[in-house]
């Protein structure tokens, strides 16, 4: 904030923690359940959905990585990048080609009997008006903000009649980490190795601040280290455009589903 006033402050409380935003008000985030409390001029509730919702998992029960998973060949792959990598353009993009959304923005790593399931996140996500205005026409002007001072627009579950999310829990078999390259003749997928792929997740939270300040690093990393081994991590290195939108989607929905090869394998 232009006063010095921090835009965000965590504290610890007797049983859980408070977060504040400015201009927002505070959350209390506790084992059973999160409290929001509401006293500025800016809605609480992209916070809540985000960085909040974010640290409630990482804190009390599993870690959770920033991207967005598709359902693709009865399975959940993710999408992963930092800022700037087009997460939001390319999974909008492969959604309105009839690919139903898991989950948008969060990726929860759930460990059931050592399958990761990803169970069906908040039915809606987001997109710059850049694609957006392609993707959905006149209409994504309609779409609610994500934020008064972003231009960025939250697409709801049902467009032109059709539920863009599926509603079931979905074993995650593949993760693709995004990297953009103008100069990328095509688009290319290549398999990580084990060591670079954990170094590359360890470094994809949206809250990555508050997980180095509360010490989570030590037990997220056997997490992110037991996913390398049982899914497919993969580097999807593409360049602009719609055609390599395209291209990307014959490549995903053409290929045939594999299982993660293990280290030594």
């Amino acid at each position: 904030m232009s006063d010095g006033t921090p835009q965000l402050k965590l504290s610890r409380t007797t049983n859980g923690y408070v977060l504040r935003v400015a201009r927002v008000g505070f959350f209390s985030i506790a084992p059973q359940g999160i409290g929001v409390f509401h006293n500025g001029d800016v809605s609480p509730v992209p916070y809540l959905l985000g960085r909040v919702f974010t640290l409630w998992l990482e804190l009390f029960h599993m870690p959770v990585l920033h991207g967005a998973t598709l359902h693709i060949h009865g399975t959940a792959r993710g999408f992963l990048g930092h800022s700037g990598a087009g997460k939001s353009t390319l999974t909008g993009y492969l959604n309105t080609r009839d690919i139903p959304l898991v989950t948008d923005d969060l990726i929860p790593l759930e460990d059931q009997n050592g399958t990761f399931i990803v169970q069906p996140g908040i039915p809606c996500s987001r997109m710059w008006p850049a694609f957006g205005r392609e993707f959905y026409g006149a209409s994504f002007d309609d779409f609610p903000r994500v934020h008064p001072e972003i231009d960025k627009r939250r697409i709801p579950r049902i467009v032109a009649g059709r539920d863009r999310f599926v509603t079931n829990a979905v074993p995650l078999t593949h993760l693709y980490i995004l990297e953009r390259d103008e100069h990328q003749p095509e688009p290319q997928i290549s398999r990580l190795p084990p060591a670079q792929a954990l170094v590359h997740l360890a470094h994809l939270s949206s809250i990555h601040l508050e997980i180095k300040a509360l010490g989570l690093q030590s037990t997220r990393l056997m997490t992110l280290a037991k996913l390398v081994e049982r899914t497919q991590v993969n580097r999807l290195r593409y360049g602009n455009g719609l055609a390599t939108l395209e291209h990307i989607a014959q490549l995903l929905t053409h290929s045939s589903t594999q299982s993660a090869t293990p280290p030594g394998g």
